[in-house]
């Protein structure tokens, strides 16, 4: 019998799902009076798709999920690879000189994958790029893939096509001093951008990548969202970060505004970031993960300051300058109990164009002259606050000491008289009055093996990092002024000090990360041996007292 090959394609409906579902379908699976049996005809019955995809990147598909016409689509069933190509109203068919698979039983399932990017490739992937400059024409839709994987039958052939990409989305609103215009001409970057993705595994899931990068993605502008008065969108390959980085960079008017945070860009995830953008700063309000096609509806509202945490008080995270002079960090602490750190920049000239560097971040705020008479007496004016330098005195570790002896015996003698001081106490900030004594301690021993060796290395730290003449100087911190360091100010555990600080110390140039490692501390261990010294896990935020002669960290601070 001649076979007769007559092609037939069912209508599907589709209703207001967040997933739109590809539907395979058959020739005969429209006309059941063609069908009397399990057996269907060799031949007859050519399996074709009708495919539509979730969040539909822009420019590839309508609202209506129609495509736009003559893309490549890779079908496999088994190990069998064919190319598909895709009609506007999202119709597959077998290319041209392309056998289409058929159906032979109306009982049968096939196992199918597809996947379509604009680079064809027949052979699965093994990784998928995107564009740098998505802003330009075709840029955007040219890096998304996606991707269908489904068992199906003759009577239920439904496919669902997904992204591989991760979607940002940016929205714009113009806050206290930016206008609307300011906003609409912004450009907007994403920084530290891989554009090569970890390896698809045969699930099609995309390991994320961790290691750091420097590329830059220009995104596409975007249909403006409610309330906003921008918004961009940038498909980036999935990542994930376990310390807070530059990832949005806002150019307005030649400011700069950066949002640093950690990520988790899982494949075919959205993450909405609507931020105000205002003279003094800008405030973030981040979505986490949603489905693609789910945009944020939430417009960005001022919050209530909580009294000195506004742009003008002295707040933790503040620069402090080589002139004795400091500036708003971008700290901010709300009426609710959140806070947020905004992208300010240092301020490297004074009010008359003088030049000025930062030389250390604000991360305590008061008084600490009752702590420490010996820092009042000395420095009377030193009531605002504490700051830590930008970098560890040394590269490496160094020892608290090369012997056992118990320093305290001498610093805190009755014949020291008024100068004398415990430093084994450990509720108190007196730091300063510890580095002057162990500073005289190191200065009466002729056996260099008894000298308290972080002393001279920070001597050294100030020599080639001068302080304002306003300040106590560097000095060797004393464990309570380590505790608050690590923990944050009022904290009694964690180490939301140390995030806080390294968020800052990445808007400046030269300064270094905590190593999540051990720190000394300058008051000793009340050991009757002598032979151990306060020191601090910046990994975990606890206090422990190490082994003199073991190597730690150190990093100074000063009063002002």
């Amino acid at each position: 019998m001649k076979r007769e090959r007559k092609q037939r394609t069912c209508k599907v409906k589709f209703g207001s799902w967040l997933m739109a579902i590809a539907v395979l379908t058959t020739l005969g699976s429209c006309n059941n009076d063609e069908i009397n049996s399990e057996t269907l005809e060799d031949g007859k019955y050519p399996m074709t798709f009708t495919a539509t995809v979730d969040g539909m990147t822009q420019a590839r598909a309508t609202t209506a999920n129609t495509w736009d016409g003559n893309e490549k689509v890779v079908m496999q069933i088994g190990n069998e690879v064919k190319e598909y190509i895709a009609a506007t109203n999202g119709t597959l068919t077998a290319n041209t000189g392309v056998t289409p698979w058929y159906w032979t039983s109306s009982t049968e399932t096939k196992t199918v994958s597809a996947w379509h990017s604009t680079t064809y490739s027949a052979t699965k992937p093994i990784s998928f790029s995107v564009e740098t400059n998505q802003g330009a024409a075709t840029s955007y839709q040219q890096s998304d893939m996606i991707y269908a994987a489904a068992t199906i039958s003759y009577g239920n052939p439904a496919l669902t096509f997904r992204h591989l990409p991760a979607k940002v989305v940016v929205n714009l609103k113009a806050g206290e001093g930016v206008t609307a215009t300011d906003v609409q001409g912004a450009t907007v970057s994403l920084v530290n951008q891989h554009l090569t993705s970890g390896t698809i595994a045969a699930d099609w899931s995309v390991a994320q990548q961790t290691a750091s990068s420097s590329n830059t993605i220009t995104p596409a502008v975007a249909t403006t969202a409610g309330g906003f008065d921008k918004s961009v969108q940038a498909l980036v390959v999935p990542q994930q970060t376990t310390t807070a980085g530059r990832f949005i960079s806002i150019t307005i008017g030649g400011q700069e505004f950066v949002y640093s945070t950690v990520l988790n860009l899982a494949a075919g995830t959205q993450h909405t970031y609507d931020i105000t953008v205002a003279k003094t700063g800008i405030t973030v309000m981040a979505s986490g993960a949603e489905p693609w096609g789910v945009g944020s509806t939430t417009n960005v509202t001022s919050k209530e300051l909580v009294a000195g945490y506004a742009a003008s008080d002295l707040k933790l995270g503040d620069y402090y300058y080589s002139d004795g002079a400091w500036s708003d960090g971008g700290y901010r602490k709300y009426a609710d109990n959140t806070t947020a750190t905004l992208f300010i920049m240092p301020m490297l000239k004074d009010a008359g164009g003088k030049a000025r560097t930062v030389v250390g971040i604000v991360y305590w705020v008061g008084d600490i002259t009752k702590d420490d008479p010996l820092l009042k007496a000395k420095h009377s004016g030193c009531t605002h606050g504490l700051v830590v330098a930008l970098q560890d005195i040394s590269a490496s570790t160094i020892k608290w000491s090369t012997s056992s002896e118990t320093v305290n015996a001498w610093t805190n003698h009755t014949d020291r008289g008024a100068d004398k001081v415990n430093i084994t106490v450990e509720n108190k900030m007196q730091g300063y009055s510890n580095t002057q004594a162990l500073t005289a301690y190191n200065a009466q021993q002729n056996n260099t093996d008894l000298k308290v060796l972080p002393i001279a290395a920070i001597a050294q730290y100030t020599t080639d990092h001068p302080t304002p003449t306003n300040s106590s100087g560097w000095y060797f911190p004393s464990v309570m002024e380590l505790k608050y360091m690590c923990r944050g100010q009022g904290c009694s555990s964690g180490t939301s000090g140390k995030t806080m600080l390294e968020t800052q110390f990445w808007k400046v140039g030269g300064a270094s990360f905590f190593q999540p490692f051990y720190y000394w501390s300058s008051s000793e261990f009340p050991d009757y041996y002598g032979y151990r010294a306060r020191d601090m896990d910046f990994f975990y935020g606890n206090v422990d007292d190490g082994r003199k002669y073991d190597g730690r960290y150190v990093r100074s601070i000063l009063a002002f």
